[in-house]
C-alpha cells in the first residue's frame, strides 16, 4: 500500500557531500501539514490493524496478564518503606508507604490530570517528606513537588525547568540538589535543550531562591550530584557530549567558600559513587579496568592516593552498594549475575544463592543499615523483591507476585553466538516448553546495543503473550552494551558502530541456519538506540527479515544532535558536524541507506507524539522514505499514540494496546496463532 508523503527540494551539503533531505518538511510537526500526514497515517494504520487475526484476542490476553499485581524495590527511611504498586485497578502506579500504622496510599498519579505520570520521587532521610516529580502528555521536562508523608498533603513548593533528574536529599532533609536546564517556553519541544546547572532548594522557599552549587563553562558539559552520607560533601560527577568518561569533582558543604577538589579528571574513564564522606569515597570505576572494580580514595589526595577495594575479575563489576559495614557487589558473567558480600576492606565473604537465569535489579539499602533489598525477574517470571541481611548473607522473600500463568510452562536457553570476528554473544532463547526445539518458529528477536546498557532477563506480559501464541523470543547481548564490561560497550560506540548492526545480524544468521526459525518468520525489534538497530540492520539486509519493528528509533543520524537532547549522545553516536564521525554516520544512517525499489521487511514503527527524548520526526522520515521505496505487498505501517513520550510515561491501557498491536501485527506477517492462556494457566 503506497501512501507517499510530499518530497521537497532540501539539500544538505555536508563536508562537500550533497545529502538531500526530502522529507525536511515533517520536522515541523506543529505544521497544518504535517498535523494532516499525522492523522492519515493514525488512519490507515488503525484500519490496517483492526482487520488483523487474532487483534481482541491478543489485546484481552495482555489486559488480564497487565493486570497482575507489582511492587518496586523499598526504599527505607527511619522505619518506613516506599514503593510504588500497580494492578488491574490502576493505570499507573501508585506510591504507597508502610510504617508501624499499616499501608497506605500516599501519591496516586490517578488524582493528576489523565496524561499526567509521576516520573521520579525519592524520600527525604528522616522519611518525613517526599520529593516526586510530575511530568505531563509525554515531555521530559519535570516539575516537583514536596509531599508531607504524615498527611499526605503537597507543601508550596514547585521546582519546575528540571529534566533527567533525580534529587539528591541534603542529610538533615531540609532540601535537595536537582538538575535544571534552560528553557524557552515558547520553543518547539523539539528545540535542542540549553544549559544545565545544579542547584540546590531548600523546603519551604521559592525557586528563584534556589543556590546555584554548579554551571559549567562549557554548555556540553553537565553534572550528576551525589551528597555524601556524612552531609558534609556534594560529589559532581561531570559528563561530557564528546567525551566517553566523566571526571569527579567534590565540593564540600560543610564550608562553602572552600575551593572545588578535582579527584579523577581526563573524562576518559567511569566512575560511580558508592558512599561518599569527606574523608574517603568510595567508587564504582573502570579506569585501567574493563570489568570495573571497586576503589577507595581520599578526596583530598585525589585520584594517585585510590585504594583496590574489590579488584577487576571475570566478569562485569556491574553494580556495588555499601550495606552497614558490608560491601555489596554484582557481577555479570555472560549477562547473568552473581551476588557476594565483602568485608569494607574488600576481603570475600560468600557468595548470595540465586536461581538461573534471573536478572538483578535495584539494590537498595537505607545509609547505615546492614539490610538490602533488591529484585529479581527473568523472561517466565516476574518481578520479585527480597530482603538480604549483609551482616549474615541471608536471603528471605520480601514480596513475590501471584502471576496470571504457570512458568513450568516455558523455558528459557543461554547460548552463545559467534559474531563477525569470532566473538561470542550471548543470547536468551524463550518458548513454550512443548514446541520442537529448531523447528521453524515465528521468532521475535529483540535487542539494544549501546550507552553501556546490559540486556538482562527481564519479565514482560507481551513476551508471555507472544510465546503463548506458538512463537519464541530472542534476546541478544550485543556489542555497545554493558553485559561484558566497558570494552564491551566501548568497541560499538563512534567509528565502531557497525559492529553492533554486525552482532545482531550474526544472531539473526544464526537463528535461520540452526533451524530455530526461517527468514519467512524472523523478525527483529528494538526501541530507541534499539530502534536505530532495528533501523540499521533492516536497510542493510532487508532480505534476512520478515518483519521489523522499530520504537522511537534514533533514524536521521545526521541530525539528531540538533533536537531537545541528542547533543548528549555524541560520545555515543559522533557528531555529522565532525569530517569524520560524517562518513561513519552517513554511511549507516538508516534514513540515508533507505533505497527505492528495494524489498523492505513488512514494518510497524511506532513512537509517541509527545516524545521529546527521540523526537517523532526521525519516525515520520523514515516511514515517509520506506513507504515511497517500498517494492512489493509488504506493508509499512506508522503507529503514533498521542499524548505519550519516550515510554516510560505510558498508562496501563496505552501499552495494552500498543502491545496488541505489536503482536496482531507479528501473528499476521509470521504466521503466530491465537492467545492460549489455557496452556500457561496457573497450576491448581
Amino acid at each position: 500500500m503506497k501512501r507517499e508523503a510530499r518530497r521537497c527540494d532540501h539539500v544538505d551539503e555536508l563536508h562537500g557531500v550533497r545529502v538531500p533531505d526530502p522529507y525536511r518538511w515533517l520536522e515541523d510537526t506543529r505544521s497544518d501539514e504535517t498535523r494532516a500526514w499525522i492523522e492519515a497515517q493514525r488512519g490507515a494504520t488503525e484500519s490496517h490493524v483492526a482487520r488483523l487475526p487474532h487483534r481482541e484476542a491478543i489485546r484481552a490476553r495482555l489486559a488480564e496478564l497487565w493486570s497482575a499485581q507489582r511492587r518496586s524495590v523499598p526504599v527505607a527511611r527511619r522505619g518506613r518503606l516506599f514503593y510504588e504498586e500497580s494492578d488491574a485497578t490502576r493505570e499507573r502506579a501508585a506510591i504507597l508507604v508502610q510504617d508501624a500504622d499499616g499501608e497506605r496510599v500516599l501519591l496516586d498519579p490517578a488524582t493528576l490530570s489523565s496524561d499526567a505520570a509521576v516520573v521520579d520521587w525519592m524520600p527525604s532521610p528522616d522519611g518525613t517528606l517526599l520529593a516526586w516529580a510530575r511530568a505531563d502528555a509525554g515531555s521530559d521536562w519535570r516539575t516537583w513537588r514536596v509531599r508531607d508523608v504524615a498527611s499526605g498533603v503537597d507543601r508550596e513548593d514547585v521546582v519546575g525547568r528540571s529534566k533527567f533528574s533525580a534529587v539528591q536529599w541534603l542529610r538533615d532533609s531540609s532540601g535537595f540538589a536537582y538538575e535544571s536546564y534552560a528553557s524557552d517556553a515558547t520553543a518547539a519541544t523539539s528545540a535542542r535543550t540549553g544549559r544545565q546547572s545544579i542547584l540546590i532548594h531548600l523546603i519551604d522557599t521559592p525557586q528563584d531562591e534556589d543556590e546555584l552549587v554548579f554551571c559549567a563553562d562549557d554548555p556540553e558539559i553537565r553534572a550528576k550530584p551525589f551528597i555524601g552520607d556524612d552531609g558534609r560533601v556534594l560529589v559532581l560527577r561531570l559528563i561530557h557530549a564528546r567525551r566517553p568518561g566523566d571526571e569527579l569533582h567534590v565540593r564540600s558543604l560543610a564550608s562553602p567558600e572552600a575551593p572545588m577538589l578535582p579527584v579523577f579528571v581526563g573524562f576518559e574513564s567511569r566512575h560511580q559513587v558508592v558512599a561518599a564522606s569527606e574523608d574517603a569515597l568510595l567508587l564504582h570505576v573502570d579506569e585501567n579496568a574493563p570489568n570495573w572494580k571497586c576503589v577507595r580514595v581520599d578526596p583530598r589526595r585525589g585520584a594517585e592516593a585510590a585504594e583496590i577495594v574489590i579488584a577487576e575479575a571475570e566478569g562485569c563489576l556491574r553494580h556495588v552498594l555499601l550495606a552497614g559495614d558490608r560491601i555489596i557487589a554484582v557481577r555479570l558473567v555472560d549477562a547473568l549475575p552473581r551476588i557476594s558480600l565483602h568485608a569494607l576492606d574488600g576481603a570475600p565473604l560468600g557468595d548470595v544463592p540465586l536461581p538461573t537465569p534471573v536478572s538483578v535489579e535495584a539494590l537498595r539499602s537505607e545509609p547505615g543499615s546492614s539490610t538490602v533489598y533488591f529484585e529479581t525477574q527473568s523472561f517466565l517470571q516476574p518481578p520479585s523483591i527480597h530482603r538480604l541481611d549483609a551482616s549474615t548473607g541471608e536471603v528471605a522473600p520480601w514480596w513475590s507476585p501471584r502471576t496470571r500463568f504457570d512458568p513450568g510452562r516455558f523455558v528459557t536457553h543461554c547460548v552463545t553466538v559467534a559474531g563477525r570476528d569470532g566473538e561470542r554473544i550471548p543470547v536468551f532463547l524463550s518458548h513454550r516448553r512443548d514446541l520442537p526445539e529448531r523447528h521453524g518458529l515465528p521468532t521475535y528477536l529483540y535487542g539494544y546495543g549501546g550507552f553501556d546498557h546490559a540486556m538482562l532477563p527481564r519479565f514482560g506480559a507481551s513476551t508471555i503473550a507472544w510465546m503463548e501464541m506458538g512463537g519464541l523470543h530472542a534476546q541478544a547481548s550485543i556489542r555497545g552494551g554493558g553485559e561484558k564490561g566497558s570494552a564491551w560497550h566501548r568497541a560499538a560506540i563512534r567509528e565502531g558502530r557497525q559492529l553492533a548492526f554486525d552482532d545482531f545480524i550474526a544472531v539473526s544468521e544464526w537463528l535461520v541456519s540452526s533451524g530455530w526459525t526461517g527468514r519467512e518468520r524472523l523478525a527483529i525489534g528494538g526501541h530507541s538506540n534499539g530502534g536505530l538497530l532495528v533501523g540499521a540492520c533492516m536497510t542493510q539486509r532487508p532480505e534476512l527479515f520478515a518483519a521489523a519493528l522499530p520504537g522511537s528509533g534514533v533514524l536521521d543520524m545526521l541530525r539528531f544532535h540538533s533536537f531537545t537532547a541528542g547533543w548528549i549522545w555524541v560520545s555515543e553516536y559522533g557528531c555529522a558536524d565532525d569530517a569524520a564521525d560524517f562518513l561513519v554516520l552517513h554511511a549507516y544512517s538508516p534514513l540515508h541507506r533507505v533505497r527505492p525499489g528495494t524489498k523492505y521487511p513488512a514494518t510497524l514503527i511506532t513512537v509517541g507524539e509527545g516524545d521529546e527524548r527521540v523526537v517523532p520526526s526521525h519516525s515520520y522520515k523514515f516511514a515517509a522514505a520506506l513507504q515511497a521505496a517500498q517494492r512489493g505487498d509488504a506493508i509499512v505501517l506508522l503507529r503514533i499514540e498521542p499524548r505519550t513520550g519516550h515510554g516510560a510515561d505510558a498508562s496501563r491501557s496505552s501499552l495494552v494496546a500498543e502491545y496488541a498491536d505489536r503482536l496482531a501485527f507479528l501473528t499476521d506477517v509470521l504466521g503466530a496463532g491465537a492467545p492460549d492462556a489455557t496452556r500457561s494457566a496457573p497450576a491448581p
